[in-house]
Parts: C-alpha cells; sequence; structure tokens
C-alpha cells in the first residue's frame, strides 16, 4: 500500500466534512482529488463508493470498492477506517 500523504489526509477529512452535510457531490469531487495524489488509496476508494452508494449509485460505489480491495493490505486497512471514522465522529 502506498503511504498515506498529508494532502491525501486533508482531501480525506474535507471530503468527508461534505458527507456530514449530504452534499455528496462536492465529497466524490475532493476524493477524487485525492485520488489524483494516489490513485490506489483504498480509504479514498471507500469513501468514494460510500458517497456514490448514498446517491444510490450502486453500480459507481461497487466499482470503487473493488478496486479499494485489490490490494491485499486494503482488508487490514479497512478496519483502521473504521476506528479513525469512530474517532472523527466522536470530536466533530
Amino acid at each position: 500500500m502506498d503511504p498515506i500523504t498529508d494532502e491525501e489526509d486533508v482531501k480525506y477529512y474535507l471530503g468527508s466534512m461534505y458527507v456530514q452535510e449530504k452534499d455528496y457531490i462536492k465529497a466524490i469531487k475532493i476524493y477524487k482529488e485525492g485520488l489524483a495524489l494516489n490513485p490506489r488509496s483504498p480509504i479514498l476508494l471507500y469513501e468514494l463508493g460510500l458517497a456514490y452508494l448514498r446517491l444510490n449509485n450502486k453500480k459507481r460505489a461497487l466499482s470503487y470498492w473493488k478496486k479499494a480491495l485489490k490490494n491485499v493490505s486494503a482488508y487490514s486497512y479497512l478496519g483502521v477506517l473504521v476506528k479513525e471514522k469512530m474517532r472523527f465522529s466522536l470530536h466533530h
């Protein structure tokens, strides 16, 4: 798995903020900007899938989740993602 960059973190948190505001179109734009920095980022691919699911685009959501899981280490990263989302939700 490629290391997460600071810019990638910013895109993740900014996209998450838009998701919390239910502005999924903006979240998708931000997550895609993050993927331009690291196209194999499982966290951004996963979150992008969730944003598409919230727009009821199940086909595109599944496509991004499959990309996230292509990297074997993505499986372990999903546990980190859940923990991070819980921490973020508790503090914001």
